[in-house]
């Protein structure tokens, strides 16, 4: 086997910062469910998958929405984008709770 280290990869547990790793170098798992930047990434990832597959956007969408907060500037522009991608599939019901939640 050979070493990272010769490579440039740093030795187990010498990163700071670096959640994903215990002190021997093996990952483990880490909770990212608080993060609003996954949930912007996911939005991101919905827009681009739209035009291909809407009923795979519509999930992702959904996923976006629940990790984005509703405070976030983003919020409106998620409930926006899943409305759309239901309409385009004729899923009026998804696409009519999406514009309510814009009122609450």
């Amino acid at each position: 086997m050979v070493s990272g280290e010769q490579h440039g990869i740093p030795a187990p547990g010498t990163v700071p910062g670096l959640t994903h790793l215990d002190e021997a170098g093996k990952a483990r798992m880490v909770d990212i469910s608080d993060k609003p930047e996954r949930g912007l990434l996911i939005l991101r990832f919905a827009s681009s998958v739209e035009p291909h597959d809407a009923d795979c956007a519509l999930k992702w969408y959904r996923k976006s929405l629940r990790m984005i907060p509703r405070d976030h500037p983003r919020y409106g522009a998620a409930l926006i984008n899943l409305s759309s991608c239901a309409l385009q599939v004729g899923r009026f019901e998804d696409a009519y709770s999406a514009l309510a939640e814009m009122d609450k």
